[in-house]
């Protein structure tokens, strides 16, 4: 029988977040107010960009480099189509450090990120490359957008609203308090959806004759 998980519901809209923020004793804001919102969007993607979280949408993109990825949030894969052979991450300060110029051409062996971009070193015209990535959400814009993370850890964003409530109100113990509460929250989260598995490998040991084997 295949198992079914429980989708939790479409959790807070934009609407309900702001209103939920101001419940939290804010409510000398507007939910309207330009800074709420902006908040409200870079503690999401704040969020959103910390981990490479299971439930923002996988996304694969094939081309010849450098390769243009508008919603980029974390690359899981980078390989040459060819050969099937994968690609390892370089940062462009290393590459520069062996080929100033980065103008070596020949088989590609690194990927990097420049100006919005994942190139490949050495530089190859001719190849063709995979990239399998986490996308990053669109903003919220609209009172009914809804949010891609889970509904049981929304309250983090709230959290990530609240650190900077605070710091505008120059509130810096509070905020950092909140900021404990934030990082609880993004721990939990790695607990449960980056380490579900609790069933560990097993060695098979010989303990005797042939063929007697224990687990």
């Amino acid at each position: 029988m295949t198992p079914i998980f429980d989708p939790e519901g479409e959790g807070l809209t934009f609407k309900e977040l702001r209103e939920e923020f101001l419940e939290r004793g804010f409510d000398d804001f507007n939910e309207g107010d330009a800074r709420v919102k902006r908040w409200a969007n870079r503690a999401y993607h704040e969020l959103c960009e910390e981990k490479p979280w299971p439930f923002l949408a996988t996304s694969t993109i094939e081309g010849a480099a450098p390769l243009e990825v508008d919603d980029l949030a974390h690359v899981l894969g980078f390989a040459d189509v060819g050969t099937g052979a994968p690609l390892t991450f370089a940062d462009e300060r290393e590459l520069t450090a062996l080929d100033p110029t980065l103008a070596r051409t020949g088989p590609a062996s690194r990927w990097f990120q420049a100006s919005g971009a994942l190139s490949v070193w050495p530089e190859d015209a001719s190849g063709v490359y995979q990239v399998r990535y986490t996308r990053l959400p669109q903003e919220l814009e609209a009172d009914d957008d809804r949010l891609a993370i889970p509904a049981r850890y929304q309250e983090v964003v709230i959290d990530g609203m609240a650190k900077r409530a605070y710091k505008n109100r120059d509130n810096f113990e509070a905020a950092a308090a909140v900021t404990v509460e934030w990082e609880r929250g993004v721990r939990q989260m790695v607990r449960a959806l980056l380490r579900p598995n609790y069933d560990t490998n097993r060695k098979m040991l010989r303990t005797g004759a042939a063929g007697d084997y224990a687990g």
